[in-house]
């Protein structure tokens, strides 16, 4: 079987499961029949059962994943209510937190924190992305970037801040700052 488990509990009720590696109390707990998953800290893939082809670094990565597979948690909490969703990248403390979708990549903490069901969205960022719920082929670069595209598919924001009308845009492409004062100007003597 080539498992390796080390810690309190590490690999607890693996039965069937092959070239597991599971480093930390509790990591992973539950899974029986899974392989080829890494995990790293504390409850890491915790309630993994049949997912495959998992890494989770960090206190309670990938938690609550079942089935998902070739999923990468890097972070505290980074997708933790991940439950079946695949191809998955996350890198950051509660990147990706609430996914259930495929083929997401959060880079930064709370990065795309609110995404349920949307698939192929990418942010790069502290809290980029963090109010799309369902949207779907969305780009998101910087600081809360498209922090209001909730529904919407299609888009890329690059620096630009959350406020302003962009709820329900599509195909859109939004470039720095919506409000931005010309600093240059008003200081002329």
């Amino acid at each position: 079987d080539d498992n390796t488990a080390i810690g309190w509990n590490a690999l607890f009720n693996n039965r069937t499961g092959l070239k597991n590696k599971a480093i930390g109390s509790g990591a992973p707990f539950h899974g029986s029949c899974a392989n080829y998953n890494t995990t790293i800290v504390h409850q890491a893939l915790n309630n993994n059962d049949t997912g495959a082809n998992n890494n989770a670094v960090g206190a309670f990565a990938l938690l609550n994943n079942a089935s998902g597979f070739y999923n990468n948690a890097y972070g505290r909490e980074a997708l933790l209510n991940n439950v079946g969703g695949t191809e998955n990248e996350a890198f950051g403390d509660q990147a990706l937190l609430n996914n259930l979708g495929d083929h997401n990549i959060a880079v930064g903490d709370q990065a795309l924190v609110s995404n349920t069901t949307g698939n192929a969205n990418t942010a790069v960022g502290r809290q980029s992305g963090n109010s799309i719920i369902n949207g779907h082929d969305n780009v998101t670069i910087g600081h809360f970037a498209g922090s209001s595209f909730v529904p919407s598919p299609n888009n890329i924001a690059i620096r630009a801040p959350g406020e302003g009308p962009y709820a329900d845009t599509v195909n859109t492409s939004i470039l720095g700052r919506t409000h931005a004062v010309d600093v240059w100007n008003t200081r002329r003597p």
